[in-house]
């Protein structure tokens, strides 16, 4: 479904945006895999920078399999292990699968210390993963977060009633750092049409577009925001709003978001 005045990839390209929800060891080069892999001494299953794009990439039969697309993150990890490693791939630039309250007495010290912090939840478990993340450990942010969809209910109208989690998170402008391609790859959502953040965006929610780890799903957030052009019908409006929600939504002081969504304003308009 795809507007007349739908935006080209390439006016999405010349869009700026803001991205919050991106994981650095999901985001390697593939090239630079096979070089710190030499340079280490790390095995690999592959020997060609071709060869590891094709192994990372999880768009094909991988799709659903969620073991195995975090499997791929032990040799990307496994390449970062120097200090020199990480500091090049942070350069070129994990949901460790403990629940997060498991983690308290950190998040209580992050608190106590005035340090900002995003907590994934609302991907591998539902409503209640959110729950935990904001009443337990006090996110100010949730990475993915989509599936509070759960908590909204849909009469034969379609008239949105939204649960109590749901009504707070909008009341309070709880940011969703919705990763799409991933979702998908992951199989939290069928296909980028049925994925429920055009819904959320619509219902008042504080929705923003991120690519959570672009070697694994061959995205970028030009990609992403054209997927949803295509696939849910977006405009330039749509782009610039979640852009403008990421830009709110930042660990950064509050002149530096307004500078920011100052550019995005004058860029947009």
């Amino acid at each position: 479904m795809i507007l007349a005045n739908a935006p080209s990839l390439a006016d999405i390209i010349a869009a700026p945006k803001v991205l919050l929800h991106d994981h650095l060891d999901g985001g390697l080069r593939p090239e630079t895999v096979i070089e710190l892999a030499d340079r280490y001494g790390y095995e690999l299953p592959f020997a060609t920078a071709d060869q590891a794009s094709e192994w990372f990439f999880c768009g094909g039969d991988d799709i659903g399999n969620l073991p195995l697309y975090l499997e791929k993150f032990r040799h990307t990890i496994g390449v970062m292990q120097h200090a020199d490693a990480l500091h090049q791939v942070a350069k070129e630039c994990a949901e460790d699968g403990f629940p997060p309250q498991r983690h308290l007495e950190a998040f209580q010290y992050l608190q106590r210390e005035n340090f900002h912090f995003t907590i994934h939840a609302g991907e591998g478990f539902g409503p209640r993963s959110i729950w935990k993340a904001l009443q337990w450990c006090g996110a100010e942010r949730l990475g993915h977060g989509y599936r509070i969809i759960e908590d909204i209910q849909f009469n034969d109208g379609d008239e949105a009633r939204l649960g109590s989690l749901a009504q707070y998170m909008v009341d309070r402008r709880i940011p969703l750092e919705v990763c799409p391609t991933s979702n998908v790859h992951t199989e939290g959502a069928a296909s980028s049409a049925e994925h429920p953040i055009g819904m959320l965006a619509a219902l008042g929610f504080r929705v923003t577009v991120n690519t959570d780890n672009r070697l694994m799903s061959r995205c970028s957030m030009s990609s992403e925001f054209h997927a949803l052009v295509t696939h849910q019908g977006w405009t330039m409006d749509d782009i610039t709003a979640a852009s403008i929600n990421a830009a709110k939504s930042a660990f950064l002081s509050y002149d530096e978001r307004n500078n920011l969504i100052d550019h995005i304003l004058t860029s947009s308009s």
